[in-house]
This record gives structure tokens, C-alpha cells and sequence, in this order.
């Protein structure tokens, strides 16, 4: 929740990939804040650059950001579109880490010309449950932007958060919340995070779609355990450029609370509730939702992940809104070698609705994992405007916990 009495959501993911010049950084991060119509803004943070070291204490950090502002369910037709250029340099002192950097920014970027930036981490302060965190930025010697958090750790991965923060164009805010965290700690409540994106060259509405997926676990035993999982999918419209105008088209979410039990060595048996939600970016249409019920079978716990040759899961439910789903997938690929190789299939039939879903692939790395992908999707609805044949290409970053 936060001060104007809304939910917010905010998933982070950061990957680092080691190479002859440093570590290469790619990160994503958003915050969704949303009213009880479940309209809001979409804040979109995704950096990538290269961090250096320049001795045992300390570091070069060379960075661009991209930073774009939508709204769920409003009309929204400037977007705010940001692009900073940043060269940082982090100094540790123990546990507490020091930054100070300049740059400027890249693009329009509405008229934004220099930034500098101080920034501050501090977890675990003194040894303490404490964490601190700091990022202060000074826009065009003149705008003074900032945010600042303190948490309590709950335990070795869950923290209570309050934020304050001043972004660009945004009043200053109160956020206050959990955190679950997938660093540093033995036993973690989160169990993976995966975040994919592919091209469809001959969609003639869509040009990219991208998605996030993690997944938490509690009350786990050797036989059962209940698992929160969250898909949210961005599909973003076709511009008249390759490069042109990336504005999403909607919002997805599917979030799943799953009980499973070991019934045998290779079975799994499930219960879940799931809630589905669409919402339009940039225009003002309502969402649309369903939520369900339902029970099934499977031989892993996640079916993405490439434990076994052979990988099912089997589904079938009441739906409260479209009056059932049933669902199946079976994937095949190799494990353990150096590079996996495989391929899934998915299907998912609900009243005028069917949707299939082939994949080839290869995966290699450890954390992250790093899985090339082509995909062949059918789309059948009654539903005007709903039905496709498209093919894409992609990648998925997967770390598994």
C-alpha cells in the first residue's frame, strides 16, 4: 500500500553475466500502483551497462537506463520517456556501499540535459534486522529527485519496507509493504524468477511481447507445499519503425495459489485458485478479469524447468467467469549437458476460446540461465479480434532457487 491509500506491485530483476572487461548488468525493474478500478500508473525502468572493479573496495559502474511512465485504463497519450546515460563509482566500507556518479541523458527525454546521482546501500546495519538504501539525483543542477528506504528483516528473506520517494513527474510518495527477496540467504521463499522476450516479425497488430514469472513457496515439507506464483505479460503494439514507438498494448496478469502433494515418486497432485486480469495501457477501457478453481497432476513442481527428459502437467477446472478450463503441456529435452536442448507443447481450452503453444529451444548457464527460443502460437476464439497464427523468436533469463 502506499499514501494515497492504493496497491502497489514492484518486481526487480537483476542478471549479471561475468566477461574479460567485468560483469554485464541487464536489469528490469516497475512498479504498478493501482486504484480500486485498477487504474494506475506503470512506471518501466530497464537498464543495461558494465560494472568494472577497480580494486578490492571498488568499482566502475557505466550505465543506461531507459525509463518510461504508462497508465492502466486511462487515456495517456504523451508518454513520458526518459533515456539517462550514467558513469558511477561505488566504494565498500565493509557492508555499507557508497556511489557518486554523472551523466546526461540520451534522446528527447523531455528536455532533461545532466544528472548526478548519490546513492547509498546499506543492509543489515551493524549487524542489526535494519537495511537502509539511498539514491539522491540532482536533474539539471536545479530538480532534486530522490528515494529512500528502511527495512526490517522478518526473517532471512522477507522484509517490512516503507519507501519515501520524489520521482520524475510524480508527487512525493509513501510506500509501506513486504519484500521478498531472492539474495543471500540459504533458504529462500523464492523459488525462481524468469523473464522472456520475444519478436513476432509477422504479427501485423504486435511487434514484441515480454514476461516476468516468479514464484514463492511456503509451508514446504518433504511431501507438500503451497506455492504463490505470478505471470505478467506485456505485449507491445507495431510501430511504423523496427525501433519506432514501443507503447504496450495491455497488462497480464495471472497470479496462482497452488497446495501440492507427493502422491508418488514421479506424481504430483495440485489444487489451485487462479486469477486472471487484462488491463488496457493508454486507454480508457475497463479491465477485464476471471478467477477459478481447479485441481491437477503433474511430475515436477515447475514445468519450465528442466529437471527431467520428460516434463507434463494435466489441468482441469470451474472458471466463475467462462464456465471451465482444461489444460495440458509435455515438454522434452535433454539435462545435465553443457547445452540443454528441447521443445514444449501447451494447450489451454475454455468456451470459445483454444490456445496452443509449440516451442524449440536451448538452454545453457547456471544463474542465469540463458534459453534461446522459436515458437509457433495458434490463437482460436469466438471473440472478434482475438484470433491469430504467429510465429517469434526470443530469449528467457531464468535463475532457479
Amino acid at each position: 500500500m502506499e499514501s494515497a491509500q492504493r496497491r502497489y506491485l514492484r518486481p526487480s530483476l537483476r542478471f549479471e553475466f561475468p566477461s574479460r572487461f567485468g560483469r554485464v548488468i541487464t536489469d528490469l525493474d516497475f512498479t504498478h500502483r493501482t486504484n480500486g478500478d485498477l487504474e494506475g500508473e506503470v512506471d518501466f525502468w530497464l537498464g543495461a551497462g558494465l560494472s568494472r572493479p577497480l580494486s578490492s573496495r571498488s568499482d566502475l559502474e557505466v550505465l543506461i537506463k531507459h525509463f518510461c511512465r504508462h497508465k492502466t485504463s486511462r487515456d495517456y497519450p504523451d508518454v513520458l520517456d526518459i533515456n539517462e546515460a550514467l558513469v558511477r563509482y561505488w566504494h565498500n566500507a565493509g557492508t555499507l556501499r557508497l556511489g557518486i556518479g554523472g551523466g546526461t541523458y540520451l534522446g528527447k527525454s523531455d528536455g532533461y540535459d545532466g544528472l548526478m546521482a548519490l546513492s547509498l546501500s546499506w543492509p543489515r546495519i551493524l549487524r542489526s534486522e535494519f537495511s537502509a538504501a539511498a539514491e539522491v539525483k540532482w536533474v539539471d543542477f536545479k530538480e532534486v529527485l530522490y528515494e529512500f528506504e528502511l527495512a526490517v528483516g522478518l526473517d532471512s528473506n522477507t522484509d517490512l519496507v516503507v519507501r519515501f520517494t520524489r520521482h520524475y513527474v510524480y508527487p512525493p510518495t509513501t510506500y509501506f509493504g513486504f519484500r521478498f527477496n531472492s539474495a543471500g540467504a540459504a533458504e529462500r521463499s523464492v523459488d525462481q524468477f524468469r523473464f522472456r522476450t520475444a519478436f513476432l516479425p509477422d504479427d501485423e497488430t504486435r511487434k514484441v511481447a515480454a514476461e516476468i514469472d516468479f514464484g514463492l513457496h511456503f509451508f514446504r515439507t518433504s511431501r507438500s507445499q503451497i506455492l504463490i506464483t505470478m505471470n505478467s505479460e506485456i505485449p507491445v503494439e507495431r510501430g511504423k519503425a523496427l525501433l519506432g514507438s514501443f507503447r504496450p498494448e495491455e497488462l497480464r496478469y495471472r497470479a496462482d495459489t497452488v497446495y501440492e502433494r507427493r502422491v508418488a515418486p514421479d506424481l504430483i497432485a495440485f489444487g489451485y485458485g487462479r486469477y486472471d486480469l487484462r488491463m488496457p495501457i493508454d486507454a480508457a477501457q475497463r479491465f477485464d478479469s476471471s478467477w477459478g478453481l481447479g485441481l491437477g497432476l503433474k511430475n515436477q513442481t515447475y514445468f519450465t524447468k528442466l529437471e527431467r527428459n520428460f516434463r507434463y502437467v494435466l489441468f482441469a477446472g470451474r472458471n466463475y467467469s467462462h464456465g471451465h478450463d482444461i489444460g495440458a503441456a509435455v515438454g522434452f529435452n535433454t539435462v545435465g549437458k553443457p547445452v540443454d536442448m528441447g521443445g514444449d507443447i501447451r494447450m489451454e481450452l475454455r468456451p470459445g476460446e483454444f490456445h496452443a503453444l509449440f516451442e524449440l529451444f536451448a538452454e545453457a548457464g547456471r544463474k542465469p540461465r540463458v534459453r534461446p527460443f522459436l515458437g509457433f502460437e495458434r490463437m482460436a476464439a469466438e471473440t472478434q479480434g482475438k484470433s491469430f497464427t504467429r510465429f517469434f523468436i526470443g530469449v528467457e533469463l531464468a535463475a532457479w532457487h
